[in-house]
């Protein structure tokens, strides 16, 4: 997986699986160079990756708590059945940023819920 710079635009396609296993060695903070903070270090500028901060502090943090609860639902699904989708990230680059302050333009429809799952009923849309 790429380390992109600022202003780097790139599209990258993973399985669910791929997703899963980075996923969980996310949580069981396993990548060890990426955590250094070194300011010469090829990583000192990237956030960590690892969830050690998700497991420190405060241990009845609603935040966190919920973050948990929301990881763990995560690999319960993952794990029943095996997915077979694939994700794509795409990070496009802006080399002239909207004046959003001056503009008439109205935003298209936009539709929220916290009803169903994105996997049930998102077909199509965005998170």
């Amino acid at each position: 997986i790429p380390l992109l710079r600022k202003q780097q635009g790139y599209s990258l396609t993973l399985s669910q699986q791929q997703i899963a296993c980075l996923l969980a060695n996310a949580f069981f903070c396993t990548y060890p160079r990426r955590n250094t903070t070194t300011p010469s270090s090829e990583y000192s500028r990237f956030p960590s990756i690892n969830f050690n901060t998700l497991f420190s502090g405060t241990p009845c943090d609603n935040k966190k708590m919920n973050k948990l609860r929301c990881i763990f639902n995560y690999f319960r699904r993952v794990t029943e059945t095996v997915s077979t989708g694939t994700v794509t990230f795409t990070r496009q680059v802006c080399t002239k940023p909207p004046q959003w302050e001056h503009s008439m333009e109205r935003f298209s429809k936009f539709h929220m819920t916290s009803e169903g799952t994105i996997e049930d009923s998102g077909h199509g849309m965005l998170q």
